[in-house]
């Protein structure tokens, strides 16, 4: 999440955090795991992966 946070804007990285919580949540999950974050950039680009 660092490493997505440099490379991208931050309010990217808000909305990656908290579509992956929303991810998490659909799977019931306690906390959100590396796979939910995973998916959630993978469904969304950001402007440099765009272009």
């Amino acid at each position: 999440m660092t490493q997505i946070g440099v490379d991208t804007t931050l309010r990217y990285s808000i909305q990656l955090i908290t579509t992956s919580s929303l991810l998490a949540s659909k799977r019931k999950a306690g906390e959100v795991d590396l796979v939910d974050i995973r998916r959630a950039f993978s469904m969304f680009l950001d402007l440099k992966r765009s272009s």
